[in-house]
């Protein structure tokens, strides 16, 4: 079961869609505790009063991503990364996929905006373009954890808005421990393994 709109090369399959589970899961658990329709929709409206900022910022990310593959400009930034460091790139990869995760807050958004510059920089350099991507959606998944947006969001619900400062502290620590040892694995994979 897939829907696809030709036009813009666009296909989702539905039934491999974690939305879609997601999705049929609410509705199924809507009529099995028989939640009011009154506290359905106030939860509707919450929920897209928070999905909005994080729609559209994404969907910006995405649409900057795709802007930079078309103009060339992912290209021509691979090619003078990878004649700059070369096979060393490894090192730096980490570091590039905790800045965009940093940054947006966001995974996606970090993947969106680099995974094309990491995968183009592995097939120039000779390293694997998978393990760019690796290197790359790891360290965005963690770097994200320090984003200040997240840091804030967390101080605000756990009501320890006083604490922001140390906690974003701690887990910054935290955070470059692990791009270390995400650089650490890179390396032992890229160097000794292959």
């Amino acid at each position: 079961m897939n829907i696809r709109i030709s036009k813009y090369n666009f296909e989702l399959p539905l039934l491999y869609s974690p939305g879609f589970w997601l999705f049929l899961t609410t509705i199924i658990t809507i009529f099995i505790f028989k939640i009011p329709k009154i506290k359905v929709w106030e939860s509707l409206k919450r929920t897209t009063k928070q999905w909005t900022p994080f729609l559209f910022s994404t969907t910006c990310f995405v649409a900057v991503a795709q802007l930079m593959v078309y103009t060339n400009m992912t290209n021509t930034i691979a090619h003078f990364i990878s004649l700059t460091f070369g096979r060393y790139f490894i090192i730096l990869s980490p570091i590039l996929g905790g800045i965009g995760g940093f940054l947006t807050a966001s995974n996606t958004g970090a993947n969106a905006m680099f995974i094309n510059l990491q995968t183009q920089i592995g097939q120039s350099t000779g390293l694997s373009p998978s393990l760019l991507a690796y290197a790359q959606n790891v360290s965005a998944s963690h770097a994200t954890m320090a984003s200040p947006s997240r840091v804030m969001l967390g101080a605000e619900m756990y009501d320890v808005k006083e604490k922001e400062n140390e906690l974003l502290r701690k887990i910054t620590f935290i955070v470059i421990g692990a791009l270390f040892i995400v650089a650490v694995n890179l390396c032992f994979y890229a160097w000794i393994i292959t």
